[in-house]
């Protein structure tokens, strides 16, 4: 298999700044304070747009739509597809040893990649990826947004995600997200497993994912930290956090 140059990919990982743009071109510009991001997204899936969503500018969700389907999302700055994947426990490392971080171009290539080699295996953790990306555009934000009208990049067929059950497997998270911010504050809040389990507790189980967040909570590492540490995604990683707090696994020393 021959794999898929990045510089064919028509998405630039570069912020794009709302205010250069040509409003008059763009159908779909505004600010998330007048607009939610589901009636966003529902209007462009309702459109049966293609061509690529940005909402943000110094850290941009972008999201690209065909057809009104999602066939793609990530964050620049944020977690790549390269990272969720490594962090699934699907492959191992050497599987995915050759993909490359970074960018919207290597998470498209990324997506391709672990499609073309892996199939099936692949698609949920890709969607994943993609409803971790949408949830960030959930959250209420007065963040900016432009859509443009493009040709797709060359994704698989196979990454068509029905956009209606995107967002509300998106806002789900934001519910629980809502849960989680009681008991994390803040990502600067800081963790470590108790040194004295209640006495109710006789035993515990962890699975492998509540495990590689365990090890990294020292007593000194801030959340921001273990996200970095673990390489998953804050809402993952905190959402782990909030479930061992629950369960009297670990406490807050700040």
């Amino acid at each position: 298999m021959s794999p898929v140059p990045s510089t064919t990919v028509s998405i630039s990982p570069e912020p794009v700044a709302v205010s250069d743009r040509d409003r008059s071109s763009a159908p779909w510009a505004g600010s998330l304070l007048d607009v939610d991001g589901r009636d966003l997204f529902e209007s462009l899936s309702a459109a049966s747009v293609t061509g690529t969503l940005r909402i943000g500018e110094s850290s941009p969700v972008w999201v690209v739509f065909i057809d009104g389907s999602i066939g793609m999302a990530g964050q620049r700055g944020g977690t790549s597809l390269r990272a969720t994947a490594g962090a699934s426990g699907v492959w191992e490392p050497t599987d995915l040893g050759e993909l490359s971080e970074g960018s919207a171009a290597n998470d498209v290539h990324c997506a391709t990649t672990l499609i073309d080699r892996f199939g099936s295996a692949a698609i949920e953790v890709v969607r994943a990826h993609v409803v971790t990306s949408v949830f960030g555009a959930m959250l209420p934000s007065s963040d900016r947004y432009v859509f443009s009208p493009s040709v797709p990049p060359p994704l698989p067929g196979q990454l068509r995600f029905d956009t209606s059950a995107v967002i509300s497997d998106a806002l789900d998270r934001v519910e629980r997200w809502k849960r989680i911010a009681e008991s994390i504050p803040s990502v600067s809040s800081v963790f470590r497993p108790r040194r004295r389990l209640a006495p109710s507790i006789s035993e515990v189980t962890v699975s492998p994912e509540e495990w590689a967040v365990l090890v990294v909570l020292d007593g000194r590492r801030s959340v921001t930290q273990a996200i970095s540490a673990v390489g998953r995604g804050a809402f993952d990683v905190c959402s782990i956090l909030h479930d061992l707090m629950s369960r009297g696994l670990i406490e807050r020393t700040n």
